[in-house]
């Protein structure tokens, strides 16, 4: 006998289990992989009354401990198998008052395996104080489990959840002796009993659990193709409905205000193929609006704190390759994982309102049947419409979807949907391709032509998916399986949690690699063979075409030389003979390494190349690019050049950003490696053949 010590949080989907262990816990979390898998869990400590650490872990919601997906798999084999390192020894099972009959099937079973229980009804709020009271007493006295009806948005309901919670955790618990809701049939009973004696079974149901899973494991077969295994869980399943409708027909529904038919009546317009997909455009444009407004402000004041720190750094610290690293590698590093975090917070802001409000669930409804066709999953719209700011979020969101190849799919054609980091550069060279002409006398041609890029783009992403959709195997059903909840004001404490800690998860995992990264070209561009430099610096200081100049074109021009004769001039000249058939030189060459950094890197680079100077703007540095000519007299950026440049940073992929994060989803370098790989040939034949072609 022993008290309880790690505790794992068990429910339906939207149930609002996250919603009770975010409550219970605060910000004392962490985020970490199930054993063998990259699927994420939440751990965190609950404080008990007596000062002692209670480990709380949100294991994926699931319908059934009989699942298909991969992912909802993992709560299964957390419960059926035991895991040495951490086993869990209780259960906090969370249901929505609002649709309790489909949320008991789970609690069944999980009472079945015997494990101490403790249950929570969520969203009380949301029917009458008589039902939810009539609920609460009668599920603890038909299972004997303790048992808090609650709503999140009351602190009295909250305080009496803990008082309960360390009541459950102070109890002495052994094997709980409870009858069992399921009887285990009589043919496989044999073998059930043979099962258990050699093994650590909890009750004879959780014996025939992993009997099963072992029988199946050994007979190398499918457990979905078993016929036999299919009608066992056709026959639970049906048994314990039964039961369940029995313990509905005992409650007496006299007060109905449970039924919510506002919900009703407006999806009758949000869920419209019609004018829910009108409302839906319209909703992410004003995301996106938001988005942009409030997040230039921070953006920009982070970008300006960097730089300051780093301009007085310079003139405070000695000419010295270590203070060069901190003011242009580190800073800078720094600089480029920070100035995400406003994006990130008001998107997933906006986002989590729209879920927490219950929109979002509509918009997955909305759009599933269409994006299925694409292999991809009304959930993936999420992460697609994401990408149009910033891929790094776009990624991220897409955990939500639980078949593992739509969210691969979902994940890998992300970075294809142009994102907010491309546009200095389509802003410097689309006028280099179309005239700033009116159409009908109303739309400018160049924004038109902006528009297209996005389309390009978007049009893209939806056919690699299609690809991706028929090479790769089907390893789960592909299904939606989702309830629409009643639109609710967001709980806010649930919102800050989860935006804190998507930022958190972004700085910690995918800020790692980008600090590598940037030290990583910070060296390539400021380094050279010993002695290089020294020799560029006399020339500039010493040749009478360059006397007559000012101290900050000396700078500008000394900056240029030191780039195109470092370490990252000599690779852009040695890949030179690579993209000369794109109509690229070597400058340009420098520019597309520079860009894996960031796409918007591109203006900065080719501004110091053509010494301008590092901060100056599209339109400057447009006016410099047309002046250039190639040895034959005609201007290098022409329409052909400039559209081929455009193409190439329209597929390639150049975010170390977006490759840190793919990398912390999928757990390794494979996945983003391939997508540098065949997205760069992408882009490498598309511009080719508009170089060649025109």
């Amino acid at each position: 006998m022993k008290k309880l010590q790690n505790i794992a949080i068990v429910g339906n989907p939207n149930s609002g289990k996250s919603t009770i262990f975010n409550l219970l816990t605060g910000l004392d979390q962490k985020v970490g992989n199930f054993a063998g898998v990259t699927v994420e869990k939440l751990e965190g400590n609950f404080i008990s009354f007596n000062k002692e650490k209670i480990l709380l872990t949100d294991l994926p919601g699931a319908y059934s401990l009989h699942t298909t997906s991969k992912d909802e798999q993992i709560l299964s084999k957390c419960l059926i198998y035991r895991d040495e390192s951490k086993p869990i020894d209780g259960i906090i099972y969370v249901a929505d008052l609002r649709y309790l009959h489909q949320q008991l099937l789970l609690l069944t079973q999980i009472l079945d395996l015997n494990y101490p229980t403790f249950i929570v009804l969520s969203n009380k709020d949301h029917v009458s104080e008589e039902l939810a009271q009539k609920w609460q007493h009668f599920i603890q006295q038909k299972t004997q489990c303790i048992t808090h009806a609650m709503s999140a948005r009351k602190a009295y309901s909250i305080i009496q959840l803990k008082e309960k919670l360390n009541n459950f955790i102070e109890q002495e618990h052994d094997l709980v002796q409870r009858k069992n809701i399921y009887q285990v049939p009589e043919e496989f009973k044999f073998s059930v009993n043979e099962f258990k004696k050699n093994n650590h079974s909890r009750s004879d149901y959780h014996a025939l659990l992993q009997w099963l899973e072992t029988d199946s494991t050994k007979n190398n077969s499918s457990k979905l193709e078993k016929p036999l295994l299919i009608r066992q869980q056709i026959a639970e399943t049906m048994s314990r409905y039964s039961l369940i409708e029995n313990w509905e027909s005992q409650i007496k529904y006299q007060d109905k205000q449970y039924a919510n038919t506002f919900s009703k009546k407006l999806d009758n317009i949000l869920t419209h193929p019609i004018w829910g997909l009108g409302i839906f455009f319209i909703v992410m444009f004003l995301v996106f609006q938001i988005m942009y407004s409030w997040a230039e402000f921070p953006m920009t004041a982070i970008e300006n704190a960097f730089a300051y720190s780093s301009e007085s750094l310079k003139n405070l610290l000695p000419q010295h390759w270590f203070a060069q690293l901190l003011t242009e590698g580190i800073i800078p590093g720094l600089a480029g994982v920070m100035v995400f975090i406003p994006q990130i917070v008001f998107l997933f802001l906006m986002l989590t309102l729209l879920d927490e409000a219950g929109y979002m669930t509509r918009v997955v409804y909305l759009l599933d049947h269409l994006l299925s066709k694409f292999g991809l999953n009304g959930r993936s719209i999420i992460g697609l419409v994401s990408g149009a700011a910033c891929a790094i979020p776009a990624i991220m969101s897409t955990r939500s979807i639980y078949n593992r190849k739509e969210r691969f799919i979902t994940s890998f054609v992300i970075p294809l949907i142009p994102c907010s980091a491309r546009i200095p550069v389509y802003t410097a060279l689309i006028g280099f391709v179309v005239a700033p002409e009116k159409v009908l006398g109303i739309f400018n041609l160049q924004g038109l032509v902006f528009m297209g890029l996005y389309l390009l783009g978007i049009g893209t992403a939806l056919l690699i998916a299609y690809a991706l959709h028929k090479f790769i195997p089907d390893t789960d059903q592909s299904f939606l399986i989702m309830q629409l909840p009643d639109y609710q004001l967001p709980h806010y404490k649930q919102v800050l949690t989860t935006v804190i800690n998507k930022v958190k998860a972004f700085v910690i995992e995918a800020g790692k690699v980008i600090m590598v990264i940037s030290v990583l070209l910070w060296f390539l561009s400021s380094f050279s063979w010993p002695g290089e430099f020294e020799k560029i610096e006399q020339i500039v200081s010493k040749e009478e075409k360059y006397i007559s100049l000012s101290d900050e074109e000396k700078s500008a021009t000394l900056e240029a030389y030191k780039l195109e004769h470092s370490f990252a001039g000599k690779i852009g000249k040695l890949i030179e003979p690579a993209i000369e058939p794109l109509g690229f030189d070597w400058k340009i060459g420098i520019s597309l390494i520079t860009s894996f950094a960031a796409r918007e890197v591109f203006v900065g680079t080719m501004s110091t190349i053509y010494s301008i100077g590092n901060n100056s703007d599209e339109v400057k540095l447009r006016e410099v690019l047309n002046s250039v000519k190639r040895p034959d007299g005609t201007a290098f950026f022409n329409f052909k050049t400039s559209l081929s440049l455009i193409i190439f940073y329209a597929f390639a992929l150049q975010c170390m950003s977006t490759m840190a994060v793919m990398k912390r989803e999928t757990g390794g370098w494979k996945i983003p490696i391939l997508q540098f790989v065949l997205f760069g040939l992408l882009a490498y034949l598309a511009s080719l053949m508009i170089y060649q072609l025109f």
